[in-house]
């Protein structure tokens, strides 16, 4: 059992330390290898949130970075995305999240007549990832912040199979004196089409990480290992599932969307099971997204006040910044 030792705070300020494990947090007993709670999986994006957190076989935009690297394979083009996340609803705990990402698709020769020509391949490629990750939480008495920049890559390896790996830094800062931290982490992932467009995918989060305190050794983040799937419906609908699993804890998601008014709205939901420390509990996620030519712009709830820390409100906005080349 992990106990932690948490720094003073008013009554409501301890609420969100309780609901966010590692912001001032002391570990005074660890399990063996796995030593800090600090850069806790927080996911970004208000689209897949919406849908259960069901991301490691659906993302495939540039918060794919974060949830699985391999997804950016199956991207299209050049886009750029903003999220914003008040996490818990108490406008304390400020999570953003910024990416660039790009493909370059692959072009293959083909003899027609006795005459080369290149036929442009969508679905093959190289594609990159740049993208900024920050948690801010503001207690008036003391403040925390993380600060994680990440460079992402996925190509393929033919047959719809794409693998992808992300390297991020890792700072944590705090006024408070022994709290601040540096590192490093790595996610790789793979993702490959099944029949009826479905795409399987797989992802491992931190596994090579260091995490150096400002007091004490270095420590390592937990592996956290993630499988998920997604199938069209029809021309407008989406679902998806998705299983996380992490030093003994569980989240379980599943969750869809409808492309409506010739796809330019999409309602969409979802639910999530989460499952550890002898304690579960299901949260229905909600949300809605509008499409106008090149934006896309994303709102998602994750209705969690009955047994969890509160409710999270997500925004997010991505922009087809440029067509495929």
């Amino acid at each position: 059992m992990i106990r932690f030792r948490f720094l003073p705070a008013a009554r409501a300020w301890r609420v969100v330390l309780t609901m966010m494990p590692g912001l001032f947090a002391v570990p005074e007993t660890v399990h063996a290898g796995h030593t800090t709670t600090a850069f806790a999986d927080i996911e970004p994006g208000p689209r897949i949130m919406a849908m259960g957190g069901a991301g490691a076989g659906l993302a495939n935009d540039p918060t794919a970075a974060w949830w699985n690297p391999a997804g950016l394979y199956f991207m299209r083009g050049t886009q750029g995305t903003v999220t914003y996340d008040d996490l818990y609803g108490q406008g304390l705990v400020q999570r953003n999240y910024v990416a660039v990402a790009w493909k370059k698709v692959h072009y293959e020769p083909r003899f027609d007549d006795n005459v080369l020509t290149l036929e442009r391949d969508l679905n093959r490629g190289s594609a990159f990832g740049f993208s900024v990750s920050s948690l801010f939480v503001d207690l008036d008495e003391a403040s925390y912040s993380e600060f994680m920049p990440t460079l992402s890559y996925a190509g393929g390896v033919g047959g719809g199979v794409g693998i992808g790996a992300s390297v991020s830094f890792l700072k944590a800062g705090s006024d408070v004196t022994g709290v601040g931290s540096t590192g490093y982490s790595s996610t790789v992932g793979i993702s490959c089409e099944l029949p009826w467009d479905a795409r399987l995918g797989y992802a491992a989060r931190n596994l090579f990480s260091s995490l150096s305190p400002e007091e004490g050794a270095n420590e390592k983040l937990p592996i956290t290992s993630a499988v998920g799937i997604s199938l069209p419906i029809g021309d407008n609908g989406i679902v998806a599932a998705d299983a996380t699993f992490s030093d003994g804890d569980s989240r379980i998601g599943a969750g869809g969307e409808f492309w409506l008014f010739d796809h330019h709205l999409a309602p969409r939901a979802g639910v999530r099971h989460y499952d550890g420390g002898g304690h579960s509990r299901v949260v229905p996620t909600f949300g809605v997204g509008l499409q106008w030519k090149r934006l896309n712009f994303d709102y998602g709830l994750t209705a969690d006040e009955t047994d969890g820390p509160g409710t999270t409100h997500r925004f997010g906005l991505n922009v087809l910044l440029g067509r495929p080349r």
